[in-house]
């Protein structure tokens, strides 16, 4: 199962920046609103399956977003997201519909947090840990899918547990069922644990399992990221080491991530133009905050494919509110 690309917001965050922050108004003492706004533009030169070049001015994650938030006098606090995208920001861009990338309502307490809709899968505790890019990263799996529970443990002594399910039917064109799935993260202070597991109920993967494991720590400033994953249903295994280091304005990043298939069939399962069973993917960036909301952004990928295929470098522009 792909993942859905991160947000360049949520990469702005590490830089301390206002470009993931949004405006939030105070409607009482009980009830507040937060609007949150981002274009970006990136100008990418690819390389098609054919070794081929493609030059493109693309709109990059450019996003209209609301939440809420209310808290009761019991304790209970409610809230709302819904996150807008496909403007369509470019010339190049067809506008066909405002797409609902991501909507969830919740509600939490002393129990925990629970929360249904959209893209609020439990694996992005170990996918997260490597899913930096701006443009156009290494391969990732996920389970951020429609039709979603979520369920959020009170946190204990360090130890963070997330419990969800997704519901599948023949409309969805993806099987017919029930997928299970958690994340766990265990915080020791300087080392974090994490691990996630699918079981992937009803799709037409045939119920095979999806799991991965993960650990974060720093060293000299640095954050380093390690993961290992596994698609019992593709039969492809992910090993990525990442590190990411922000000083002042600057913030540096890449990705170091082997792809291994039982055999070149298994990996064409998702890296299409592999010309071997096994590739290795890189993805490094240096970012700059111009000023608190304006970010820009020089990336390069390699995808280890024949052809040099989906090897990217982009340039990338956000300005954010």
């Amino acid at each position: 199962m792909m993942k859905k690309t991160t947000s360049a917001l949520a990469v702005a965050a590490l830089l301390g920046t206002g470009a993931a922050s949004a405006a939030t108004f105070q409607v009482n003492d009980n009830t507040s609103f937060g609007v949150a706004a981002n274009i970006g533009y990136s100008y990418v030169d690819g390389t098609n399956a054919d070794g081929s070049s493609n030059t493109r001015l693309a709109d990059n994650s450019s996003d209209l977003r609301f939440s809420g938030e209310a808290v009761s006098d019991s304790g209970l606090t409610s809230e709302l997201y819904i996150e807008l995208d496909k403007f369509g920001t470019t010339d190049g861009d067809v506008l066909q519909d405002i797409n609902t990338d991501q909507m969830y309502i919740g509600l939490g307490g002393d129990f925990g947090n629970v929360q249904l809709g959209t893209d609020i899968g439990t694996y992005g505790v170990v996918d997260g840990l490597k899913d930096i890019d701006i443009w156009s990263g290494v391969t990732g799996f996920g389970n951020d899918d429609d039709n979603a529970i979520r369920y959020t443990l009170p946190e204990m002594n360090g130890l963070s547990v997330q419990l969800g399910a997704n519901a599948y039917d023949d409309a969805d064109e993806q099987g017919d069922g029930t997928s299970v799935n958690a994340g766990v993260v265990y915080d020791l202070g300087n080392v974090s644990l994490s691990a996630a597991v699918d079981n992937r109920g009803g799709l037409d993967t045939g119920d095979d399992t999806l799991y991965g494991l993960g650990v974060a720590t720093s060293l000299g400033g640095a954050n380093i990221h390690a993961t290992y994953e596994e698609d019992t249903a593709a039969e492809v295994t992910l090993m990525s080491l990442t590190s990411t280091y922000s000083v002042d304005s600057w913030y540096f990043y890449g990705v170091a991530q082997s792809v291994e298939g039982d055999d070149e069939a298994a990996l064409q399962n998702v890296v299409t133009a592999a010309g071997d069973d096994s590739v290795t993917q890189l993805n490094f960036g240096v970012g700059y905050s111009i000023m608190d909301n304006v970010t820009v952004y020089a990336e390069a990928t390699r995808q280890g494919q024949d052809n040099d295929a989906g090897d990217q470098n982009s340039l990338s522009v956000f300005v954010s509110f």
